[in-house]
């Protein structure tokens, strides 16, 4: 009779533990993006030097581009946007790793580095926004940049 009851008892947990697990499972996650300050990560790789837009959607431009040996921020912003620039925050090997935003060094154009992170920030009606970007360079066999893997995410540095 033991027995019965403890394979009772697990039958229950596991019955108990699937339809809880199956009522709205997607939507803690869902919401805790939501509470978060980030956004879905977005990834992509160019071989030319072009304009990789950074706020989708939207009529205007905030965007960077790689040429040569550098990486450049630009944006085509309302004039209520302003302060758009960036920071390197040296070798990073990923996205997360990059969490916080020094304090010094924004500018518009900085070198360009294999696996740098770097954190572009703009303000809207007064309030920062922040973009963490993560570049990985591909290397022609004479050492020249011939393309570049990217990813970035709006985020909020900590402090």
């Amino acid at each position: 009779m033991e027995t019965y009851l403890k394979y009772f008892v697990l039958m229950l947990a596991i019955i108990l533990g699937l339809s809880l697990s199956s009522c709205g499972g997607g939507n803690n996650e869902q919401d805790q993006v939501e509470k978060s300050s980030t956004t879905d990560i977005i990834s992509g790789s160019v071989s030319e030097n072009k304009n990789i837009d950074l706020i989708n959607g939207n009529p205007w431009n905030l965007y960077f581009f790689w040429k040569g040996n550098s990486i450049s921020i630009g944006s085509l912003l309302p004039s209520e946007y302003t302060y758009v620039k960036m920071v390197s925050v040296g070798n990073v090997t990923k996205l997360s790793d990059i969490k916080t935003a020094p304090a010094e060094v924004w500018d518009t154009t900085l070198p360009l580095s294999d696996k740098n992170g770097y954190i572009i920030t703009y303000t809207y009606q007064g309030k920062p926004y922040y973009i963490r970007l993560f570049i990985t360079l591909n290397i022609s066999a004479a050492g020249d940049t011939v393309g570049i893997n990217y990813q970035f995410q709006y985020f909020t540095p900590a402090q």
